[in-house]
Formats: C-alpha cells, structure tokens, sequence
C-alpha cells in the first residue's frame, strides 16, 4: 500500500553497503547498483550480520559466531576487536552476534552497542543488548559490558531482534 511506505528510508541502502563493504551477496545483487554508485570490494568476511560506522570513520562488522571486526585505514585489521567466548554464544539458525550500533556521542564516550544470543549457564538461549567501549586501539574489554536488556526469548533460533 503506497500510504505505508510514505517516510521510510529506501531499502537499497543497507544492502549496498553489504555490497560494496564486506562482498556479502550474489553477483546478480552487486550489479544492481543505483546510478552514481560504483561496485568496489573492500573486504571478505565470513558470516557478517552487521556493518556500521564510527564516526572517525572505522568500519564495525559483526559476525554470526561472536566476532567485532573493523576495518580501517583502507584494511581488515587482522585481530578482531571482540570475540564471545563460544560457550557463552548460541550460534543456531539465526542466533549468534547480531548487529552492532555505534552512540550518537561516540567520540566523547566510545560507546557501542551489541545484540547477540546469550547461551545462560542453565543452557537456555536468550538475546541480550549489552553497551561496551571500543577505544582507539580496537580491543574491547569483554569485562566493561553493561548488559542493558537480557532474557529476551529465543525459543525458535529465528527472528530474534
């Protein structure tokens, strides 16, 4: 219904940047570039879930089983910023690290956001949106998260944000 779509944000974006960023996609999909757009790959990584920008320009890419890559100064840095330990991670059908959201005042703060499934200690998997800091050097310490919502069900494995 044309009513519904009226102020939405055209859906070609977030697939491009898939595209041109991480190589995420069939050739079919890379050649259906918008004028203006050029087709470059930057990168390959296995199993993105998610690409965001920090505004000194770093790019963040989560991945299913629990890796923060970033990409900056024009390559892959070779050791990811953060890696869930894989007996705290389910990782089934579409669980796993899920995106990744960078604060509006992340140059004050190095604020980042991450939502992944939660495998508790009792074996259940629930979904979990946690705040971290990602300096300047790319490490996050595992042990600065500030869990901001947890035990959010994930009885299926899908759809889980």
């Amino acid at each position: 219904m044309p009513g519904r779509e009226r102020g939405r944000a055209p859906r070609l974006a977030a697939p491009v940047l898939f595209v041109l960023f991480v190589g995420f996609g069939t050739g079919a999909a890379r050649s259906a570039l918008p004028p203006g757009y050029t087709n470059t790959l930057v990168t390959t990584v296995a199993s993105p879930t998610s690409v965001r920008f920090t505004p000194d320009g770093r790019m963040l890419i989560t991945t299913q089983p629990g890796d923060l890559r970033v990409y900056q100064g024009g390559a892959l840095l070779p050791t990811p910023a953060l890696t869930f330990p894989a007996a705290e991670l389910c990782t089934n059908r579409e669980q796993g690290l899920s995106s990744v959201a960078v604060d509006p005042d992340f140059p004050s703060n190095g604020f980042i956001y991450l939502y992944r499934t939660f495998k508790r200690p009792d074996g259940v998997c629930v979904n979990r949106a946690s705040r971290f800091v990602l300096p300047p050097g790319n490490v996050v310490d595992l042990a600065g998260e500030v869990v901001l919502v947890d035990n959010i069900p994930s009885p299926f494995g899908t759809h889980n944000a």
